[in-house]
């Protein structure tokens, strides 16, 4: 599982003139291992992505390609928390055990040749121990979710860690001329866990557009939020609480993997807390987005991370940049090192105050096209036509969220990018 260790090594590699405040390359060999991964990753890319503002002006911005297909609606859910926790996924997980099942097989077969099946086996019940460390009611609703599948708690668990520590994403929220917020994200998955060669895909992110869904959290029959994700997830990645706020979260490449964070959480006794477990908690109980900002930027996290948030007034929006303790925030209005425009924010996996990498520059075509589109003409249409661009869109996409927090708006379509010229992330 070490996926956003080489990337984050990678991004070390590609820059060497910032200090990273989770530490740099130290020695001649840690270079060269980062050089010669990186030449081997461009070889395997189908076109080189873009490197510069000047091969983002080739980008080709896509529109009117909303609505998309019907086919591509997600199932979506009402998850009823009167209900004992245990019981609170039963009838997705009886829909999609199987596929979630699937799932499962694919992760196993990647992993368990690499490390052995006997670790494999070890991490699975390493899994179950972490998944019981969780909060209230996290552990009851991962063990009413493996009954419900027919599968082990522990499995049950490393999908959830698994959820946790993979994703590579792309958020927007931008302001429309009349004032309103949109929100849209991408959601990218599967790094590096299995290349399917014939079919030129991504095996995990194939496995995962099955298992995509959107829920809907009652109490006492009424909408407290709206998520997108994966069944047999209970944190979130992808939320919005209507009437105060929208919500995603994007990985943070650092030199240590997800993993090693989990692990010192789980036997280093750290006070601090998953990520896409303390999205579900704001959504839950946040009472408004200055409240729900300070909370994200100073719980301690298990991890590093980028909280996208944006609010029901005109000017709130921001990104919340963190490392386990500390935050950098990013309010709308504000320009970026590669974006000039104010009126809206565009994250990727990268800090905004740095250049994005040559070999991952989603940012770069990001911006144009939401700078070709202007304020004026955005809507929830638009949005979604820039989050189809590539290489926004890429083979690593499994879907796109749009959101808006007001009307409490949450859809999500399943994402593909088979064109020859998709970009393999």
């Amino acid at each position: 599982m070490l996926p956003a260790a080489l990337l984050g090594l990678l991004v070390a590699a590609s820059d060497s003139r910032h200090v990273r405040p989770h530490g740099r390359l130290t020695n001649d060999i840690e270079w060269q291992h980062a050089v010669t991964g990186l030449q081997q990753l461009r070889q395997h890319r189908q076109r080189p992505g873009p490197v510069s503002g000047s091969a983002a002006a080739n980008t080709v911005c896509e529109s009117g390609t909303y609505p998309p297909p019907p086919e591509r609606a997600v199932p979506h859910y009402i998850i009823n928390l009167d209900l004992p926790p245990e019981y609170r996924y039963c009838k997705v997980m009886e829909d999609l055990g199987p596929a979630a099942s699937h799932l499962l097989s694919i992760v196993r077969s990647e992993v368990a040749p690499i490390i052995g099946e006997n670790t494999f086996k070890a991490v699975e019940k390493l899994s179950e121990i972490i998944g019981r460390k969780l909060p209230y009611p996290f552990p009851d609703e991962i063990r009413g979710i493996a009954t419900a599948a027919s599968m082990e708690e522990g499995d049950v668990a490393l999908m959830n860690i698994f959820y946790e520590v993979f994703t590579v994403c792309t958020s927007i929220i931008g302001r429309a001329a009349d004032g309103t917020l949109y929100h849209g994200r991408n959601l990218d998955f599967g790094l590096f866990m299995g290349w399917d060669m014939q079919n030129h895909t991504w095996k995990v992110a194939e496995a995962l557009r099955p298992l995509t869904v959107t829920f809907e959290y009652q109490r006492d029959n009424r909408t407290l939020f709206r998520t997108a994700g994966f069944a047999g997830m209970v944190g979130v990645l992808t939320g919005v609480r209507p009437g105060l706020f929208s919500l995603s979260i994007d990985e943070r490449f650092t030199l240590k993997p997800g993993l090693w964070y989990m692990l010192e959480w789980a036997f280093g006794g750290a006070n601090v807390q998953w990520n896409t477990v303390i999205t579900r908690q704001v959504l839950e109980n946040g009472t408004d987005y200055t409240a729900v900002q300070k909370q994200l930027a100073k719980t301690p996290l298990m991890a590093p991370v980028y909280f996208i948030l944006g609010g029901n007034g005109s000017s709130e929006a921001c990104v919340i940049t963190r490392d386990q303790y500390k935050a950098d925030i990013w309010p709308l209005g504000t320009p970026s090192v590669s974006q000039k425009s104010t009126w809206y924010l565009l994250q990727t996996n990268y800090d905004h105050w740095k250049r994005p990498p040559f070999f991952d520059n989603r940012r770069d075509p990001g911006v144009r096209c939401m700078d070709r589109l202007g304020a004026d003409k955005l809507t929830p249409e638009t949005l979604y036509d820039v989050l189809n661009s590539k290489p926004v869109r890429n083979r690593l996409s499994v879907y796109t969220a749009l959101m808006q927090a007001n009307q409490g708006h949450m859809e999500a379509w399943l994402q593909y990018c088979t064109d020859p010229d998709c970009a393999i992330w």
